[in-house]
């Protein structure tokens, strides 16, 4: 079972899920944007793992359970406070499981994190696809003309298809939930969080040390190649799965082979 604990900070309040571990090593879990509670979506993923694992899941200010920011607030100082998070655990081993935006914040804080091992990303987002998306088939879709409450829709119906019905509805009671709390000013920190996001950081990169792995659909895996999310270390590799961009949803048995397996 995983104990869920409060977490003060001076930007606010983070809800985190822990799992303290027996063995190395402790993984981490970034989920990428949206009002998703990190554990509730990487259940799956973590239920096939080791129980020696060690699990910190943590929900981004603002969104999921934690509590909302008390300042206005950038992506490197919540990166920063969560780095944080990580080392109060006081392990030997980390291994860092990021998906889409959650990658920028790994980005952000492999410099911070002690004892860091493995990058895990699953379709991390990469300055690429945000300042010049290619134009090869594929990548239409990250153009889409959806409207807010069409995005949601799909969501909700991929969060059906992908869990349990008990896990399903707790997973979009949390998502309404959270954006039902959200008054104008907390929408407009996140929105800014998002838009400071160090896109055009050309340093902003994996150490070439670090063993990656990158789980992505094969349209992306030459973006990912040529990525700040892969590295030169013999152990980086890029693995092919998934037909949407949610893969520890639709495959997480594939996201929890590459954990174990590093």
């Amino acid at each position: 079972m995983l104990e869920e604990k409060i977490i003060k900070t001076g930007l606010g309040t983070f809800k985190i899920s822990l799992r303290a571990p027996k063995e190395n090593p402790l993984v981490v879990f970034l989920s990428g944007a949206g009002q998703f509670d990190t554990y509730e979506t990487f259940e799956n993923v973590i239920d096939l793992l080791p129980e020696s694992f060690g699990i910190l899941a943590v929900d981004y200010l603002n969104t999921g359970h934690s509590g909302k920011a008390v300042m206005d607030y950038s992506m490197r100082q919540e990166a920063a406070a969560i780095a944080k998070m990580v080392n109060d655990q006081d392990t030997e081993k980390v291994i860092l499981v990021a998906h889409s935006i959650g990658g920028v914040y790994a980005l952000l804080m492999t410099d911070q994190i002690e004892n860091l091992t493995r990058f895990v990303g699953i379709e991390p987002t990469t300055r690429e696809i945000v300042l010049d998306p290619p134009s090869t088939p594929g990548y239409e879709a990250e153009d889409s003309d959806q409207t807010q409450q069409q995005m949601e829709d799909w969501l909700h119906d991929h969060v059906r298809k992908e869990f349990v019905p008990q896990q399903a509805a707790k997973i979009w009671q949390t998502f309404e939930a959270s954006i039902a709390r959200l008054d104008e000013t907390d929408g407009a920190r996140l929105q800014q969080v998002m838009n400071g996001a160090p896109w055009d950081d050309k340093k902003l990169k994996l150490p070439e040390t670090l063993a990656s792995t990158i789980i992505t659909e094969s349209y992306r895996v030459e973006e990912m190649n040529r990525s700040e999310f892969m590295t030169t270390n013999s152990h980086s590799k890029i693995i092919m799965a998934g037909t949407y961009h949610y893969i520890h949803w639709e495959n997480p048995e594939v996201i929890a082979k590459a954990i174990a397996e590093l």
